[in-house]
């Protein structure tokens, strides 16, 4: 069995991907079942709402698509938005430190890890330079003036 484990669903800022194309995609691809995620503003801000389409998701799709449940450890209710998500049948947690705006390290997350534990959850964390982070630059010219200007 191929499992996929991390897809966002729903129109992000760069990126749209529907229920039917992703099980599409899989289907071509081989892929048994995939972990889905919101997108990126229900990670970030509308997690309630995310995790309703992760778990219409999972429902539509026959057992091949397993929700993540979100929730932006900044919340007060944080731990409850994501026990609501496992009542709807989230398997795992998906956290992102840049859309929701956190330090790994700071313990703001420690909350969502432990509920994780309690359910015995995979934890997914989107690491990495953030998108904000890189050039985007179109030219050389534009990127040897940035360069010049900041160095």
């Amino acid at each position: 069995m191929i499992i996929d484990a991390h897809v966002r669903i729903g129109a992000s800022r760069e990126a749209a991907l529907s229920v039917a194309e992703l099980l599409s995609t899989m289907d071509s691809v081989g892929i048994d079942r995939a972990l889905v995620a919101p997108s990126e503003r229900e990670i970030a801000y509308d997690n309630v709402s995310g995790n309703a389409v992760t778990a219409a998701a999972a429902r539509e799709s026959s057992g091949r698509l397993l929700p993540y449940a979100v929730a932006n450890p900044w919340r007060e209710d944080a731990v409850e938005v994501v026990r609501v998500a496992a009542d709807a049948g989230a398997v795992a947690l998906a956290v992102d430190p840049v859309l929701q705006g956190f330090d790994l390290l700071d313990g703001l997350i420690e909350p969502l890890l432990a509920f994780a534990a309690e359910q015995d959850w995979l934890v997914y964390v989107r690491t990495g330079t953030p998108p904000t982070a890189r050039c985007r630059c179109r030219s050389r010219r534009w990127l040897a003036a940035i360069r010049s200007s900041v160095f």
